[in-house]
């Protein structure tokens, strides 16, 4: 696989080929990778996004790898990377390889990395060892977190000292973070939307969510299927906490343009969220409504957009599917229904549970209602 890093599209990590429809499938997602085999020169270099500063040239090690050497030089001199931004709002790992320019004797080098836009091991720059040798540099290891849309990571050296860097790679696994703090007592919730399709772990309940004549109707996911790219959902476990997910190729949405949570990207604003739908959309989030119920809720006053962190979900529903309905909750899932609040006047109430709460029925993957005892027109339905 070419590891160089043109454009800095996703790369699944992964040399299979693809055949038959199958997926590509991977635990990591390599945004950012040089080994500077083919971009060996400051000028391929920087036509990918580098910026390099200062004395530089290349190095062969004694197993023929080449690699990139920063000063030395009696200025300080540097390389930076290309910006990279796709990291799902989790911690991104920082791995290349470095030794000091010298190649025999005991002098022992030093190689400041900067997060420019990011955190490096939880601080804003650090410096490490680059020991002599003439084999194969150190591999190392550091987290990149705190990072924005346009992080870069920058490798400096200090006058007259020279580092030779290598096999350079920032990757992330993607992971779906359900809060304590939003949870029914039995399942903690979340919403999550990712650049990159994921498949369903059988530990996590992955679904879709449509409102239509104000029913809220939820589509899980089955096990091992494929959430598409850039689709926003609703996500449920029994355990709070991160949870990892493997990354993958292709995948269907089960509502395809029908599914009304959307995905928030890298973060949005209440003036992104609403120039995004159509006029009379109401904007709901995940949330737990005094402290008692979850569900989705009006994200500001009468339903208006809101800011939304990256990697989330927020509902868009339009006013003739849900007029002025301020909240969608969940009731018991042991029941297989979900649960509808009305705190607007409307005379139009169809299906109620048995306390009495204007319902819903949970869907599967194939769209069949679950089976359920339910009250309309003054009489108990099962269906």
């Amino acid at each position: 696989m070419n590891k160089s890093n043109t454009l800095f599209k996703l790369i699944l990590l992964l040399t299979a080929l693809v055949t038959g429809g199958e997926s590509v499938r991977a635990d990591k997602v390599v945004i950012l990778s040089e080994d500077f085999t083919e971009h060996y020169n400051k000028t391929r270099l920087e036509a990918v996004g580098w910026k390099i500063e200062g004395n530089w040239s290349m190095v062969t090690f004694s197993s023929g790898n080449q690699g990139f050497q920063i000063g030395p030089d009696n200025k300080k001199c540097s390389a930076t990377t290309p910006a990279f931004s796709a990291m799902l709002g989790n911690k991104a790992t920082l791995n290349f390889r470095v030794r000091s320019s010298v190649s025999t004797g005991s002098e022992v080098n030093t190689l400041t990395i900067t997060g420019n836009g990011c955190k490096i091991n939880g601080q804003s720059s650090i410096t490490v060892d680059a020991k002599v040798g003439s084999g194969n540099a150190e591999l190392l290891t550091i987290t990149i977190t705190e990072a924005s849309a346009s992080s870069k990571i920058k490798f400096s050296t200090a006058k007259e000292e020279g580092c030779v860097i290598d096999d350079v790679e920032i990757s992330y696994i993607p992971s779906i973070t359900l809060s304590s703090l939003c949870t029914n007592g039995k399942r903690y919730y979340g919403t999550f939307s990712s650049s990159v399709a994921f498949v369903v772990p059988n530990h996590l309940t992955v679904s879709e969510i449509k409102v239509e004549n104000d029913f809220l109707q939820v589509f899980d996911y089955a096990t091992d299927d494929v959430v598409p790219a850039n689709t926003g959902v609703m996500v449920s476990s029994n355990t709070a906490g991160d949870h990892s997910v493997e990354v993958t190729s292709g995948g269907t949405s089960i509502l395809g343009d029908n599914n009304m949570l959307k995905p928030s990207g890298s973060g949005i604003s209440s003036t992104q969220m609403a120039e995004r739908m159509a006029e009379g959309t109401q904007f709901y989030r995940l949330t737990m409504h005094n402290g008692s119920q979850i569900g989705f809720w009006w994200g500001a006053e009468e339903g208006a957009a809101f800011d939304l962190g990256a990697n989330k979900a927020y509902l868009a529903v339009p006013s003739t599917a849900a007029a002025r309905l301020q909240g969608l909750w969940f009731s018991d899932e042991s029941e297989g229904i979900t649960g509808l609040s009305r705190e607007v006047t409307d005379d139009k109430q169809p299906v109620y549970d048995l306390q009495g709460r204007k319902i819903v029925i949970r869907k599967s993957a194939n769209g069949k209602f679950q089976r359920g005892l339910y009250i309309t027109n003054g009489r108990k339905v099962v269906r």
